[in-house]
């Protein structure tokens, strides 16, 4: 329960830097959603199904976070 908490985390905060810094510019909301979206998505392939990058969940939920960012950005 921890873990999916801490992605939850990461996968905000990954969206909100990315919204602060000028990465992209969906709107603090939907970037959060964003990446918490992709965070938990990869968090849950990793630790549930087994299929990983073969990082710690820590690190798979920034790359799930940021993936995701990068495929609302550049879908415009």
């Amino acid at each position: 329960m921890f873990a999916l908490v801490t992605a939850l985390i990461v996968g905000g905060g990954t969206g909100f830097v990315a919204e602060r810094f000028g990465f992209v510019s969906n709107g603090y909301i939907v970037s959060i959603g964003l990446g918490i979206g992709g965070a938990v998505t990869l968090w849950f392939l990793q630790g549930a199904l087994g299929i990983g990058l073969g990082f710690g969940r820590a690190l798979t939920s920034v790359i799930g976070a940021v993936a995701l960012l990068l495929l609302a950005k550049f879908r415009k």
